[in-house]
């Protein structure tokens, strides 16, 4: 049979948030009934032992001029009562007259309506079924509000701690398992509850059980937990768990961490369906953009205002596709899109990136655009990497940097036809182009075949390739990539993917057998000519 007690009329009854006062070695007392005062004297009628009488310490005193709440503690403990919950603050006289008297003293939220709580305990006590549904109910709406308003996990469990008294644990998305110490305790067992939470979450998803679940915690005498599942789309991802000594975990530690996890669920569900939705205007606006439909250009501005795009900045625009008759997508792509975000994240770049006809599109955008070398720098990063997860050659083309609505047009435009001379003239292996680049090579197309091109590539470039070709080395490659960043040996070396030391013995080779100066701007000129020739010839 059931018999309540005080401490199941705090935590199952009781408005949350009432706080222990005095009396926390005597919450096992059973209660037989709860009494709110009446409107009008006498407050209480006949009380025959056992009841928590619950009353609002300002309404007496307007009622009654000469009353005292150590005066009414005095007259009550004769009678036997199980504890006071009151609206309002005791004075040191009526805590120090409980404290001798072993009287629970529970303070009540401001608000509190006093009839509510009394037929909250009585329910509990007739009904006790009914009752633990409200408090799920309430527990429901008070940790949805929390969800809607904290940071993040760390604040939500230190909410959850606070509620309920227990250690509060969660694990992330990136599987840092999050833990708020329980109230009141500097040391406990953290290490063993952290495995113990990881541990549980993996049961669960092996279980696909949603329900909440109960165990000892290995390893710890006396300690044990709930974990409930919290679930996105069906799918257990992780899990809440509450953990403590065993004889502080109750009916109320179970209906808290089931609705903690549902409650958390629904952040995680509607965090989801906010990126959806903002990948669904990313993927328009991009996809609007590449129509490059001069009448769209409203629905284009509407769309970077939801997107927070700043169109007045400069723009520049980077597309990523492989060959012509490649038309991979899915997976792919994804891998390609994520390592360029990656990329574009160390460098503190903000860029909106969607595919459209087999093409992955990168737009980015800043007050001040960092120059085509960065930009170069971060596609070749991205094309370097992604190599390793693509079956077909991927070739970049890069668009200038330009401003407001047209200026992305132009960007991307210019890209798009940078990544197409790259087919044309890295049809085997790939590669980056500029919109820069681009012009030298259609400066030096119409010089494709002819005697006077190949005889100046032989006289510049003939014997670094011969001696590639015949010892394996990559004297040319070292050299191009030199030229590109513009002398500097730390980024090219980078890039390069060696030491400094081994590309500053490779460019000394480079001079020895080409016996050309490359301190002279002349002779870099015609070793740049030259290179961009070579893909024609």
């Amino acid at each position: 049979m059931w018999q309540t007690t005080v401490r199941q009329a705090l935590r199952l009854a009781l408005p949350l948030g009432t706080k222990v006062i005095v009396g926390q070695g005597q919450l096992e007392k059973r209660v037989s009934w709860a009494q709110a005062m009446a409107s009008t004297p006498p407050f209480f009628g006949s009380l025959h032992g056992g009841e928590l009488v619950i009353l609002s310490l300002q309404t007496i005193q307007r009622l009654d001029n000469e009353f005292t709440f150590g005066r009414m503690i005095a007259d009550m403990v004769g009678l036997g009562i199980a504890g006071i919950a009151y609206e309002g603050t005791a004075g040191e006289e009526a805590v120090a007259l409980a404290t001798k008297s072993h009287l629970p003293l529970l303070q009540l939220p401001d608000g509190s309506n006093d009839a509510q709580a009394a037929q909250a305990i009585q329910r509990l006590i007739t009904q006790t079924g009914s009752q633990q549904s409200v408090r799920a109910q309430e527990l429901a709406q008070h940790l949805s509000a929390v969800c809607e308003t904290c940071p993040g996990p760390e604040a939500f469990l230190a909410a959850l701690t606070q509620l309920t008294g227990h250690a509060a644990i969660l694990q992330d998305q990136h599987k840092k398992v999050c833990i708020s110490p329980p109230e009141g305790r500097a040391r406990y067992p953290e290490r063993r509850i952290r495995r113990w939470a990881a541990d549980g979450i993996a049961s669960l998803k092996a279980a696909h059980s949603l329900e909440p679940v109960h165990s000892q915690i290995a390893g710890i005498k006396d300690w044990a937990g709930w974990q409930a599942p919290v679930t996105v789309g069906h799918h257990i991802v992780t899990a809440i768990a509450l953990a403590d000594k065993r004889p502080a975990l109750d009916e109320f530690s179970q209906l808290a961490v089931s609705q903690a996890a549902l409650a958390w669920s629904q952040r995680l569900e509607e965090e989801r369906s906010a990126v959806l939705a903002r990948s669904n205007v990313r993927e328009e606006f991009i996809r609007q953009l590449a129509a490059r439909s001069r009448n769209a250009q409203g629905t284009i501005f509407r769309l970077a205002r939801l997107l927070d795009y700043a169109l007045e900045e400069e723009q520049w625009a980077i597309v990523f596709a492989t060959t012509v008759s490649d038309h991979s997508t899915g997976p792919q792509w994804q891998s390609v899109e994520q390592i360029a975000l990656r990329c574009a994240e160390e460098k503190g770049w903000n860029m909106l990136s969607g595919c459209v006809s087999n093409r992955l599109i990168l737009l980015g955008h800043s007050p001040e655009a960092p120059g085509v070398t960065a930009i170069r720098q971060l596609a070749e990063e991205t094309r370097n990497t992604a190599t390793h997860h693509m079956t077909t050659p991927l070739f970049c083309g890069i668009g200038r940097s330009q401003v407001g609505v047209e200026g992305l047009y132009s960007a991307l435009r210019q890209a798009e036809e940078s990544l197409d001379w790259g087919r044309r003239l890295f049809s085997s292996a790939g590669g980056v182009l500029t919109a820069n680049d681009v012009a030298m090579y259609r400066l030096l197309y119409d010089l494709r075949g002819s005697q006077e091109a190949y005889g100046f590539y032989r006289a510049t470039l003939g014997p670094l390739a011969q001696y590639d070709q015949k010892h394996g080395t990559e004297l040319l490659p070292s050299l191009e990539t030199y030229l590109r960043y513009h002398g500097n040996i730390s980024q090219a070396a980078k890039a390069l993917h060696v030491h400094r030391n081994t590309l500053i013995y490779r460019l000394k080779r480079v001079g020895e057998i080409s016996g050309m100066d490359l301190d002279e701007a002349e002779t870099r000129l015609a070793l740049q000519i030259a290179l961009r020739l070579s893909y024609l010839l």
